[in-house]
């Protein structure tokens, strides 16, 4: 239990850190709807989760790069980290959207 409630804490401080700068965005939900449905669409790769990044950042008003750290967090449990892209790869995509739905529903 926390174990868990770290990584809210962590998923809440990100999530922060994003809004900082798209303030009228909501990255759990962004994540929730459109990111998650992206990635699990995409064929896994790395240029494809890449891909699936940048395009929901650009739907969403919000600066290239700066779902990384949410989405790191949701699917690593840790702010550091290799590449998301490639992490995303390393883990496949049922996963990584399997973590981010679990980490989102705490």
């Amino acid at each position: 239990e926390e174990s868990w409630n770290a990584l809210r804490s962590k998923i809440t401080e990100a999530e922060a850190l994003a809004n900082q700068e798209t303030p009228d965005a909501n990255v759990v939900e962004i994540m929730k709807r459109e990111l998650s449905a992206k990635i699990a669409a995409s064929d896994g790769s790395a240029a494809a989760v890449e891909e699936a990044i940048h395009a929901v950042e650009e739907a969403n008003g919000i600066k290239q790069g700066h779902l990384n750290q949410p989405l790191r967090v949701a699917v690593t449990g840790t702010t550091v980290g290799a590449g998301m892209s490639e992490t995303v790869e390393v883990l496949g995509k049922e996963e990584t959207c399997a973590r981010i739905a679990r980490a989102l529903s705490l």
